[in-house]
């Protein structure tokens, strides 16, 4: 059996992109390529088919005469030839020339079987390999990765079965163990989408935001900047109010923990700022930060404060301590701290408020507001920060397999934050974020095995990291 495998180099997902002098590509000079991720997984499932059942592998890559490191990678990793289409236009073609060339070199070798990645991480038209298919007259089986058959078998019963393996993995590797007391940070913030077929879009109309429809994610999270660990998370249509996904994630963490008492300082954003909110924090004896919902109500008490009584936090803003305060919808005074952020226009600054408990003894405004920054949001945990956890092409429409996405999502989060703490922290490696870490280790070369209900990784011994390795 014969498998070809078509790979594409792809620049570093968080390169800086420039146009070139052309104005028809962008400047390659200070870019720094790879292989595209969804291609790498069509090579390593090639590779799993030539153990299985014998074949021979081979890589082929359209592109200029840098690609031919992608190449090199390729046959690295197990591969046994390589076929390179050395062109320099190859961002002047559009999806169909690219598929042609790939299919005229394919015809050639007249394969068994063609594997492609789901889609390139460049331009994303995922368009590429069924275009091959129709122009060499080869049935085709689209989307066929290992994760999007597990999502559409996702339903309401795996989704509580995925909660309930969360706790009891947070019960045995979690690292808030360690600590006495527990900070936890709760976000929601709504995920748009885009098009009509999405389960559960009609009720999805986000309030205030006219034309956009999509779902609501709400997550607690430990407060720990270096490893955070999600505790609890709820997800809805985006027409549920958040507020009371408040008081889900609170008592799911709360459950976890053990009780009410191991949680340290609460710390949520504007979603749950309301009165009968803070009311409800202030009653169940809980130390929150919460910021509040409402910014006229900060302007309405910015409108009692002398010029001369803000304190400066930074360049750009200004604090003041209020004290204990009457608002809306809560039977009990809060602690009030207004921020003033200078805009462009002087004259016009925005200004914002936060609700605690906490009193000027433990905290003074301006670390009040120091630490509500430090916090924990979701973009963060799943996205952009270095240790968060990048989501993209989810390729489902079903909502309860978004939601049980979201969850393992959740616990590889976690299992990450747990790998790199107890083992790669011990080979000096612990420093790594997540997509440093997984292309870190997905280029080394290792082989796995099996011995009993054990499995042995073994390393090429002078791999850079090999030694690193040994020690784990």
């Amino acid at each position: 059996m014969k498998i070809i495998v078509a790979i594409k180099q792809v620049p570093l997902r968080d390169s800086q992109f420039h146009v070139n002098a052309s104005g028809k590509w962008i400047e390659e000079t200070d870019l720094t390529f790879e292989i595209n991720e969804p291609d790498a997984y069509a090579l390593e499932e090639a590779l799993q088919l030539k153990e299985k059942h014998g074949a021979e592998v081979v890589a082929l890559c359209a592109g200029p005469a840098r690609a031919a490191q992608t190449i090199r990678e390729a046959l690295a990793k197990g591969a046994d030839r390589a076929i390179h289409i050395e062109t320099d236009d190859l961002g002047s073609l559009d999806t169909l020339g690219v598929a042609k060339l790939l299919a005229a070199a394919a015809a050639a070798e007249k394969p068994d079987l063609i594997l492609t990645g789901l889609q390139s991480d460049d331009l994303g038209a995922g368009q590429t390999g069924v275009i091959m298919a129709e122009l060499l007259g080869m049935p085709q089986f689209p989307d066929q990765s290992c994760i999007n058959r597990f999502l559409h078998e996702l339903g309401s019963l795996q989704s509580l079965q995925l909660e309930r393996i969360s706790e009891a993995l947070l019960h045995r590797f979690g690292l808030w163990r360690r600590l006495d007391r527990v900070d936890l940070d709760i976000d929601s913030t709504g995920l748009m989408v885009y098009g009509h077929t999405y389960e559960g879009m009609r009720k999805g109309y986000f309030p205030r935001q006219r034309g956009r429809r999509g779902y609501r994610l709400t997550v607690a999270a430990t407060a720990n900047p270096a490893d955070p660990e999600i505790l609890a998370l709820a997800f809805d249509p985006a027409n549920v109010q958040p507020a009371g996904r408040l008081w889900d994630c609170l008592y799911q963490a709360a459950d976890v923990l053990g009780s009410l008492e191991r949680l340290g300082v609460v710390r949520a954003d504007a979603a749950f700022g309301t009165g009968a909110d803070v009311q409800e924090l202030l009653e169940l004896g809980v130390r929150f930060i919460v910021k509040g919902m409402v910014n006229q109500t900060a302007i309405n008490f910015a409108a009692r404060v002398s010029p001369t009584r803000w304190e400066s936090l930074d360049l750009f803003r200004q604090v003041y301590d209020l004290g204990p305060q009457r608002i809306a919808n809560c039977r009990h005074p809060v602690r009030v701290i207004l921020v003033k952020l200078m805009t462009r226009r002087f004259d016009r600054p925005a200004y914002s408020h936060l609700y605690t408990n906490l009193g000027p003894e433990q905290a003074d405004a301006a670390q009040l507001v120091m630490r509500y920054d430090d916090r924990q949001c979701i973009e963060a945990l799943f996205k952009s920060a270095k240790y968060g956890l990048a989501i993209d092409h989810l390729r489902t429409k079903r909502y309860r397999s978004i939601e049980g996405f979201l969850h393992v999502a959740a616990i590889t989060f976690n299992l990450l934050s747990w790998f790199r703490f107890y083992l790669l922290a011990q080979a000096g490696l612990g420093d790594l974020g997540m997509r440093e870490l997984a292309q870190t280790l997905m280029d080394i070369p290792a082989k796995c095995s099996r011995a009993g209900n054990q499995v042995l990784l073994s390393f090429p011994a002078r791999h850079p990291l090999a030694p690193a390795l040994a020690r784990l």
